[in-house]
């Protein structure tokens, strides 16, 4: 592949130097492609089986590390529109999911 984001270096000189190498926002925008596919697929299932049209949807609250990406932010866009896009607490909201969980697991509750 040409894509350098995809290359494995041969050498730990080179593995360095291509870690200290940021790609762009438009290079990791196109290298988040097939997850960006897999969210759309996953979002479209869930609205198919809620049989809910985008436009019904009156907020959509995203949150999590991936929030914060500006690529995700402009699907989840594209599909419900901008005004309807809300989010909070994207670096904490998956650990205190996570930790309510396996509360429930392992204390009984």
């Amino acid at each position: 592949m040409s894509n350098p984001l995809y290359a494995f270096p041969a050498s730990c000189e080179q593995t360095l130097r291509a870690l200290a190498r940021y790609p762009t926002r438009t290079a990791f925008s196109e290298w988040v492609i097939p997850e960006l596919d897999d969210i759309d697929t996953v979002v479209s299932e869930v609205l198919s089986r809620a049989g809910v049209a985008p436009a019904d949807v009156d907020t959509v609250f995203a949150t999590g590390g991936s929030a914060l990406v500006p690529a995700v932010r402009q699907r989840l866009a594209a599909r419900f529109g901008e005004a309807k896009l809300a989010g909070g607490e994207e670096l904490t909201s998956v650990a205190w999911g996570l930790a309510a969980r396996a509360r429930q697991l392992f204390s009984g509750a």
